[in-house]
């Protein structure tokens, strides 16, 4: 618990038979304090940030994979253009 919490806990005296213990409506789950909701909420962000991330890492990858074959395939035309008996008149 932060120190400001902590304080403001501390200031508000606890009278009655339920002295120590949260009354219903000041029983909250970690979820319903607006500083936990804003942190599962950049949690989620930075997830979803992450999965596009690496979505976009995996198209690129494909893509520069075929970029590179391509190449290779008009690389090996080439050379067979140049190597070829029928165009250098070779046998």
């Amino acid at each position: 618990m932060p120190p400001r919490k902590m304080a403001a806990a501390k200031a508000q005296p606890d009278h009655g038979p339920n002295r120590g213990q949260a009354s219903a409506s000041k029983k909250n789950t970690a979820r319903d304090t607006p500083t936990n909701q804003a942190e599962e909420q950049q949690i989620d962000i930075q997830a979803a940030i992450t999965e596009m991330l690496n979505e976009s890492q995996q198209r690129i990858s494909e893509a520069l994979q075929n970029r590179q074959n391509n190449l290779l395939n008009m690389i090996m035309q080439c050379d067979n253009m140049v190597n070829s008996p029928r165009k250098t008149g070779r046998k």
